[in-house]
């Protein structure tokens, strides 16, 4: 769907935009307010447009695959989720290889690996059921996140231990709410995997909306190259040359 390509694509020109700050404050060339409102702000929007889409696209998923029986479903999201989960340890080994502070334990592509699979027992729920479901987990969610545990092995589901510590951080509760919400909204606009509402062929085809699908349909690619890209770009433009 074109649209949702186009919701990716702003995602990913919001997420470049977070990271050259996030960049220039983690290698100390310019001190940057990442805990302020603006920047966590612009943090926020940028993580739930990537796993509000996530939702919307495994809804669709999920109603092309309606005919499939369960265990050719279940062997689709596991593949998916093999294939995420690999691209998350590579990026869990490369932070921890790279000098600095800390580490990316449970990040996004932490997180939509494990909500891949997760989201199988919630695709034949209504979207009333679904929005419901959304809302607890998120209350949920954010308490637990507020509940220090002494076992380290529940971080990723959103009960840290004392001393974690993640770059980045997007455990299941609460953020599997939004999942939920996606899921349910896609139901909703796109029944029989149909639009609810058409938009204008020019607002599909016009140039700046070729761009942003563009860069939805490649947003994992994009994701994986462009810190590398950012960093070295910094680097380069900071280090003096004789």
């Amino acid at each position: 769907m074109a649209e949702i390509d186009c919701l990716r694509g702003i995602a990913i020109l919001l997420m470049i935009a977070y990271h050259v700050a996030f960049d220039l404050n983690y290698l100390g060339i310019q001190a940057m307010p990442l805990d302020q409102t603006p920047l966590m702000l612009l943090q926020r929007i940028t993580v739930f447009l990537f796993v509000f889409v996530a939702g919307i696209a495994l809804s669709l998923s999920y109603s092309r695959s309606a005919a499939l029986p369960f265990y050719a479903l279940l062997k689709k999201q596991l593949k998916r989720t093999a294939f995420l989960g690999t691209v998350a340890a590579a990026i869990t080994i490369a932070t921890l290889i790279w000098p600095g502070d800390g580490f990316i334990a449970f990040g996004i592509i932490h997180f939509l690996a494990v909500a891949t699979i997760l989201s199988l027992a919630f695709k034949n729920l209504s979207p009333k059921t679904q929005f419901a479901l959304a809302a607890i987990i998120a209350v949920t969610g954010l308490a637990a996140n507020q509940t220090i545990v002494q076992t380290p092995f529940l971080f990723w589901l959103g009960l840290p231990f004392p001393s974690f510590h993640s770059l980045d951080y997007f455990p299941i509760l609460p953020w599997f709410s939004i999942i939920l919400v996606g899921m349910a909204t896609g139901t909703l606009l796109y029944p029989h995997r149909q639009p609810r509402f058409a938009l204008p062929s020019c607002a599909i085809t016009a140039a700046p909306a070729a761009f942003l699908q563009l860069l939805g349909r490649n947003s994992l690619v994009i994701y994986l190259a462009h810190q590398p890209i950012i960093i070295g770009l910094l680097l380069v433009a900071t280090t003096p040359f004789l």
